[in-house]
């Protein structure tokens, strides 16, 4: 075998092996992160938000009441598909006090007014334009629906899109 054949052989096994070895390890940062993702039974961080219809909502002024928050953005394809999902479950539970509020993460006031207009949403919905609050629930994937319960607890936590069975079935449950 040639030195260069040897050379390019043996430089191969090493990224492979080197890459198997990193796939397997997990640091301490990675398990920190998982152990801090908010779970059923937490607590729900408090937040402001100002409403892109005017007003403010203040999740502290909703103790005694379920809210159903959902993250989504309007370059989002999945959040794209599960909209109209929250609407219809939105129209059934408002009547029951559930209240419901979108918060468009990574995006633009323009887009996220264009995002509700075509959707036809009529739950109020904000512009995290800090990343403050999806920082608070620990975001790494839209879109992301929270339940909480009148207690302002986690209830429920679903990350991709929701079906609308589940977000139903979730709602009824925080009642």
């Amino acid at each position: 075998m040639k030195q260069g054949s040897y050379c390019a052989i043996n430089a191969i096994a090493w990224v492979i092996i080197l890459f198997l070895v990193g796939c397997q390890q997990k640091t301490g940062e990675e398990d920190g992160i998982r152990k801090t993702l908010p779970k059923e039974g937490d607590d729900a961080p408090l937040f402001s938000l100002k409403l892109l219809d005017d007003g403010e909502f203040r999740l502290a002024d909703m103790k005694g009441k379920p809210v159903v928050l959902n993250f989504w953005a309007s370059w989002c394809h999945p959040c794209r598909i599960e909209a109209p999902v929250l609407q219809r479950v939105y129209a059934l539970y408002k009547a029951k006090g559930v209240i419901f509020i979108g918060i468009a993460i990574q995006d633009t006031e323009a887009k996220a007014r264009g995002y509700i207009k075509k959707f036809s949403i009529t739950f109020p919905n904000g512009l995290d334009t800090t990343g403050h609050i999806g920082e608070a629930y620990k975001m790494y994937g839209i879109p992301k629906t929270f339940i909480i319960g009148k207690d302002g607890k986690f209830s429920y936590i679903h990350t991709g899109e929701i079906a609308e069975p589940d977000l139903a079935r979730e709602t009824e449950k925080v009642l």
